[in-house]
């Protein structure tokens, strides 16, 4: 392998608005394909989806009760049962002056029905076959839901791009859409870097830790919406490395989890210049997670998207939520965002000293205390601290320049999307 080119020149660092922007100008448009409803969970919809049908399909009853005529209620007569129709069945009598049809709910109304009457209003004589209705106040159409009030044949119910929960899941059964049109999601690999790396099954040695990255990445890419594609453990040692950069740049998007500092063993950004990766920036305004570097593969049909995450784990999610996450959604739903700067706020429950010059994302608690939004930074002990990650539901967002946040303040917070 020939010398790697240097690339331990002082890096000029951008802001994390600026990465996001340069990020954002390379992802390409969505290509669409279908699903089985069954696994449309978490995907996005690739074209609008219209229903097939008038929802409700006929008018109903929402109440077990009786279907009457108005003009009967102005007599004290009984009125004569004509059927029982339950949910699924049809009618097979109208009603008539001086009849009355039980309905249960769901059930089709009968023709010549003005109002439903619950069943709580009504005393059943069986032995005549008649029903006494006490509830004189009851209008027309009351209880009575008309055909197509929810939704009508050949409307929109679903706009493309939006993501697909469980409630949407319903809706598209209810419309009859069995195959779902869907964005087709990116093939994410990653390669956790670094000699110090052993299987999470193993016991660490000496100087070794767990590759607990690669588990907390294939995580993270699956709760967006991405496929991920784990391609192991990368050594530092150029050709290994080397060998697994060529195997990532055959994915939409490659994630490398360390070596993108400037230590002697940060082989990732040379490597990527000599696999015709071109550098768009690397180092953000941004803590935890300066060293992040990203670029995107020329020179070849696939134009990987490719991003050198710090090997850190807390640095690590912190880019991948400000960067990753947005990248994974844009590339299904087409849109892309002019800024992912937090929007939303809290109210400071506990002090906090802002030390450095940096835009600093720390992990925090959000909860709803009061009546009101409160978020409280939990202690820390460094970018290698997943015990706070786990107890923590947000970052909290402290901007430059260095100073004191007191109790009560309004602070930025971005909450886990997940």
């Amino acid at each position: 392998m020939s010398a790697l080119p240097n690339t331990r020149a002082t890096l000029h660092m951008i802001s994390v608005s600026q990465a996001w922007h340069e990020i954002s100008q390379r992802i390409p448009q969505p290509t669409s394909s279908t699903c089985p409803l069954a696994k449309a969970l978490g995907r996005f919809t690739a074209t609008d989806i219209q229903s097939d049908i008038d929802s409700p399909p006929f008018d109903k009853s929402v109440v077990d009760g009786f279907a009457i005529r108005l003009a009967d209620l102005q007599s004290s007569q009984t009125l004569l049962i004509n059927e029982t129709v339950h949910a699924g069945q049809t009618p097979t009598q109208p009603v008539k002056t001086g009849t009355a049809t039980q309905i249960m709910t769901g059930a089709p109304i009968p023709a010549g029905t003005e109002a439903v009457v619950m069943i709580e209003d009504c005393t059943v004589n069986l032995a005549s076959n008649t029903v006494a209705v006490h509830n004189t106040t009851v209008t027309l159409g009351s209880h009575i839901m008309q055909q197509g009030k929810s939704l009508s044949c050949g409307n929109v119910v679903i706009t493309a791009g939006s993501k697909i929960r469980p409630v949407e899941i319903g809706l598209l059964a209810e419309v009859g859409c069995a195959e779902v049109p869907v964005a087709t999601q990116p093939n994410v690999a990653i390669i956790c870097t670094g000699d110090e790396l052993v299987d999470v099954e193993q016991h660490p040695q000496a100087g070794q830790i767990r590759n607990s990255n690669e588990a907390l990445l294939i995580s993270l890419v699956t709760a967006s919406g991405g496929k991920a594609i784990p391609l192991g453990i990368g050594r530092d040692n150029e050709l290994e490395l080397s060998d697994k950069i060529q195997q990532g740049l055959q994915s939409d998007v490659l994630l490398l989890s360390g070596g993108v500092s400037m230590g002697e063993k940060d082989l990732v950004p040379a490597l990527l210049q000599q696999a015709h990766v071109t550098e768009v920036f690397h180092k953000v305004q941004l803590k935890p997670g300066k060293p992040l570097w990203f670029g995107q593969a020329e020179d070849r049909q696939q134009r990987t998207l490719v991003f050198g995450l710090p090997g850190n784990p807390v640095s690590s999610l912190v880019c991948y939520i400000l960067f990753v996450a947005p990248m994974i959604r844009a590339y299904q739903q087409g849109t892309r965002g002019d800024d992912i700067q937090p929007d939303s706020y809290a109210e400071l429950t506990a002090p906090h000293t802002l030390h450095g010059d940096r835009p600093t994302y720390h992990p925090g608690r959000l909860d709803w205390i009061s009546g009101k939004w409160s978020v409280t930074p939990l202690p820390w002990s460094g970018s290698a601290d997943q015990q706070a990650l786990a107890q923590a539901n947000c970052l909290v967002f402290f901007q430059p320049p260095q100073r004191e946040y007191d109790v009560g303040e309004q602070i930025s917070v971005l909450p886990f999307p997940w």
